[in-house]
């Protein structure tokens, strides 16, 4: 059975206490921080820097070039003395390729051989040396085939006895002068005795 009690006339009725809920809120980052991280990525990523760059030093190579000069002992023929012909061409390399062994045994400074030309004489060759920046004297050049001919080190049929050098040219000066002075002589002789046979 359900009773209803009564005190002082008032009737007491029990309310239950109420309860608030407060909402819960997550902190945001400030936005001010993101944007300061960006904008230091953003510098970090544009630096520039700066490369200085060296040139190369240029080392000058100066050729200087010597003559030689040689009479090969073979019989001359007429193709040799065109430098367009194939017999010029084919023969030109088997002489350069003998003094360029010769050369470069001998020298550090040696690159390389060239002919000029072929000529009467026996085979006359007339060549150019090639040397970096200085060159041996003439009589060095000149002994330097005379003992390779001596050592078996050149096939070739070189007579030794005509390899010069322009810069030591065999000495003709004194047969020239010898043959001007008897000129003179005999041209004075000649004028006295004009005179003589004038004069009586």
């Amino acid at each position: 059975m359900f009773f209803l009690t009564k005190v002082d006339n008032t009737t007491s009725t029990t309310t239950a206490p109420a309860t608030t809920v407060s909402p819960t809120t997550t902190p945001s980052s400030p936005a001010s921080t993101a944007t300061g991280s960006t904008s230091t990525a953003a510098s970090t990523a544009t630096t520039s820097s700066t490369t200085s760059t060296t040139p190369p030093s240029t080392t000058v190579v100066v050729e200087v070039t010597a003559p030689l000069r040689f009479s090969i002992m073979q019989t001359f023929i007429a193709s040799l003395a065109d430098t367009n012909s194939s017999v010029f061409q084919n023969f030109a390399s088997g002489v350069t390729d003998q003094v360029n062994k010769v050369y470069k045994k001998k020298y550090t400074t040696f690159l390389r051989s060239r002919v000029r030309k072929f000529s009467r004489g026996s085979i006359v060759a007339d060549m150019d040396l090639v040397f970096r920046n200085t060159s041996p004297s003439a009589t060095d050049i000149v002994n330097t085939m005379k003992d390779a001919i001596a050592n078996s080190e050149v096939i070739m049929p070189i007579d030794v006895n005509s390899i010069i050098s322009s810069n030591n040219p065999p000495s003709s000066a004194p047969a020239l002068r010898t043959s001007l002075s008897s000129l003179l002589a005999l041209a004075l002789a000649t004028v006295l005795v004009v005179l003589t046979q004038w004069l009586h």
